[in-house]
């Protein structure tokens, strides 16, 4: 990892170890991967995990469809930590494993669920052309709802800041 924070560190400034502490009594209970990345600039990196912990405690979406947007974020990406943190969470969520195992080759998996293969289409769509179709936006807002949707595209846009975030500081672990 380039420029690595121990959390532990007794040099760390005040706001350091007051976003360190506010990250371990969080549903996180640790500084680790990206987190630890954040603790270089505190009133940047908590907004940044606060919005983490909202969407992965506290979004609307269900857990297996918010971790398949985490899990196309970070092949997209080219993220492992992202995928080897979120893969088993996902499957804990109920995602299949081969399903998982196709989205890692970047092939189109093989979906049993019709929300899971609208979420795919949606994010993949977004991260990779940019926009959405009108019918593909309607479909998603038929099915989540505005703030759904929106959710969405936050889930989609924070796990790609945190994969720049790892794959510029070379996170692995």
């Amino acid at each position: 990892m380039r420029a690595p924070i121990d959390p532990n560190d007794p040099n760390l400034s005040e706001a350091q170890r007051a976003l360190a502490g506010r990250i371990v009594n969080g549903p996180r209970g640790a500084v680790f991967g990206p987190m630890r990345a954040l603790l270089h600039e505190p009133a940047i990196g908590d907004l940044v995990q606060q919005m983490g912990a909202h969407l992965r405690y506290a979004g609307q979406l269900p857990g297996a469809l918010r971790e398949l947007a985490i899990l196309i974020t970070a092949v997209h990406w080219d993220a492992p930590f992202e995928w080897d943190h979120h893969r088993p969470i996902g499957e804990r969520e109920g995602l299949d494993p081969d399903l998982l195992d196709a989205l890692r080759r970047r092939e189109t998996p093989p979906f049993r669920e019709p929300d899971q293969k609208l979420v795919y289409r949606f994010a993949i769509t977004l991260l990779n052309e940019r926009r959405l179709p009108e019918s593909l936006f309607r479909a998603a807002e038929d099915r989540f709802g505005p703030a759904g949707i929106l959710e969405l595209m936050i889930v989609l846009g924070y796990y790609g800041l945190l994969a720049l975030v790892l794959n510029g500081f070379e996170i692995t672990d």
